[in-house]
């Protein structure tokens, strides 16, 4: 009888502790560049906050057209830890900026995404 009560402490002992997990928060749902002329330097940085109990790790990040994952932490994000990630985008396409920064990871919340929006003119 006592293994069985050890055994049913662990298993619910280790269902709690691997239910709980990291949490990301970001500080911005869309990174706006605004109007940016052909040709221009175009860097944005993105900071966020594990708000979870556990470290989270990123696995990937991807975009879509034209927008450079400049830097992300390759180490753990430990509990209550800020970060960034730092995009460019390249400004000799000309037009609107309508694209999407998707981040991956082990978080409570494992996807991710953040819209970035903004306008390249011409050059005069």
């Amino acid at each position: 009888m006592r293994k069985i009560v050890f055994i049913l402490s662990l298993l619910v002992t280790f269902s709690v502790y691997s239910q709980e997990k990291g949490k990301l928060s970001f500080n911005k749902e869309v990174i706006d560049f605004g109007e940016l002329k052909e040709g221009d330097t175009a860097k944005k940085s993105l900071t966020f906050k594990n708000e979870g109990s556990q470290p989270v790790f990123i696995k990937k990040i991807s975009s879509t057209g034209h927008v450079n994952v400049e830097e992300y932490p390759m180490d753990e994000i430990q509990p209550n830890a800020n970060s960034k990630i730092v995009i460019s985008y390249n400004t000799k396409v000309i037009g609107p900026i309508r694209r999407t920064l998707t981040i991956y990871s082990n978080a409570e919340n494992p996807i991710i995404s953040i819209k970035i929006k903004g306008k390249v003119l011409q050059k005069d």
